[in-house]
């Protein structure tokens, strides 16, 4: 009797060895872009990294579901009660970035296979001008379930550099997420100089922005060091885009033929100075490195038409005008630069016949 207890206990030993711990899907509350919330929409995407302190346990992430309006999981796992490191970007779309060729490792000699430290993160296949805004994943913030099992949304969003998640019950695993945006922005708006607005008026209809830095469609990586208590600030690098190509540019439309800032009209009737300037909706985003000399190789190329002061007589149409753009080299990721364009011509190149016939010369 007493060795077949024994043998009872033994088993029963054996067979606590085998239990596995639980894994529940991860579920994602917010998503604080910037200091602002993010408003997704239905091609929001995220790809999540999920690690321990000295391996990479999962590649996931999350959905964005506008019919329910939440997150939705894509094989984001966790056990309960284990201390991870999450690491990622938006968006999670090949057209965006190359997801085969980008990932993590914590190989660098100052993390030593430490994911509590940090990650190199990689991401393949950039573009050098896109309108999609790109995110890294800067900050994580464990969501607290209260007594009665809800989940406040919490008013101050995840800390920055902070990358840990302690998970806890199955019930309990929900997380906040801030990213910040990888690459530098510019936003353009358009007006007339004052004396040149008494006389005619600018119809401006396109608008492209024009580089010779890179090859036309060429692709750029970003090697991003995300490290414990740091952001992106002065952490990401790339590579080196295609050397100049003559007669080879990169174009980006800012402005063309079917955008909502031109309405039904198919053009954008430039304001005088003294009124607040034309903002165009789309904003270019590129990476911070192309002001590295002063964005000497950047130029903005604008088509238009001029009409008297009158607005209805035409006088010149699809004229064009090319302009260099120079940015500060103190751009950063992240950074917003608006740049106005002022129309100031010198001379007027045809009189119309609302003009004055008999226009006097001031001699200075």
């Amino acid at each position: 009797m007493l060795m077949g207890l024994l043998v009872l206990v033994a088993c029963s030993e054996d067979n606590s060895d085998d239990i596995t711990p639980q894994t529940d899907n991860l579920r994602l509350l917010s998503v604080t872009r910037a200091n602002s919330p993010l408003v997704p929409d239905a091609n929001s995407k995220i790809r999540l990294f999920i690690t321990t302190e000295n391996a990479t346990t999962g590649d996931g992430g999350f959905n964005w579901n506008t019919g329910e309006n939440k997150w939705d999981n894509d094989a984001a796992f966790v056990k309960e009660n284990t201390q991870y490191y999450f690491y990622g970007y938006s968006p999670n779309d090949n057209s965006v970035v190359d997801n085969n060729n980008s990932g993590i490792s914590a190989t660098s000699t100052d993390i030593n296979g430490d994911y509590s430290k940090g990650a190199d993160l990689t991401m393949s296949g950039l573009p050098v001008f896109t309108n999609q805004d790109i995110l890294v994943i800067v900050g994580v913030q464990k969501a607290i379930v209260n007594a009665d099992h809800t989940v406040d949304v919490p008013h101050v969003p995840a800390t920055q550099g902070n990358y840990g998640f302690l998970s806890g019950l199955a019930s309990e695993n929900y997380v906040n997420l801030l990213m910040d945006h990888l690459y530098s922005q510019l936003k353009f708006q358009f007006c007339v100089d004052k004396d040149y607005y008494a006389l005619r008026r600018i119809h401006l209809k396109e608008v492209t922005l024009k580089s010779s830095y890179v090859e036309k469609n060429a692709k750029v990586t970003a090697t991003i060091r995300l490290r414990n208590t740091y952001g992106l600030v002065d952490h990401v690098g790339y590579s080196d885009a295609a050397a100049t190509r003559p007669n080879q540019t990169e174009d980006f439309q800012v402005l063309k033929s079917g955008d909502a800032d031109l309405g039904t009209k198919g053009y954008i009737d430039l304001p005088s100075v003294e009124t607040p300037p034309i903002v165009l909706s789309k904003t270019v985003n590129c990476p911070h490195i192309l002001f590295d000399t002063d964005g000497t190789y950047l130029s903005l190329v604008s088509k238009y038409d001029v009409y008297a002061a009158d607005g209805t007589t035409k006088i010149r149409e699809n004229q064009t005008a090319i302009n260099k753009v120079k940015v500060s080299t103190l751009m950063t990721p992240g950074m917003l630069k608006t740049l106005t364009l002022t129309v100031t011509p010198t001379y007027l190149y045809v009189l119309a016949d609302p003009d004055m016939d008999n226009p006097t010369i001031k001699i200075n």
